[in-house]
């Protein structure tokens, strides 16, 4: 379901203008990095060499760390549920 359905859906049941409905309703995007890459995690190799995490693991989750992870969300009121 899009946002503006669900601004529509909740203008509709409140019965409040829309320059109101911000206070029952809000939507976002945020976003985080499990660690900049400037700010790089570095192990010791039994060689004796320092090299990044990221490139010296064999798991896929430990490179994804140095990526943006984004997540969009929606807030709304208590008494603003609204059926899909």
């Amino acid at each position: 379901m899009q946002n503006r359905d669900l601004l529509t859906k909740a203008l509709k049941k409140l019965q409040i203008p829309e320059e109101d409905l911000g206070y029952f309703f809000s939507t976002g995007t945020i976003s985080n990095y499990g660690y900049l890459e400037k700010d790089r995690i570095s192990i010791l190799t039994k060689k004796g060499e320092v090299v990044d995490v990221a490139s010296a693991a064999d798991l896929p989750n430990i490179k994804i760390m140095s990526k943006m992870v984004e997540k969009h969300y929606v807030c709304l009121a208590k008494s603003l549920i609204l059926p899909y």
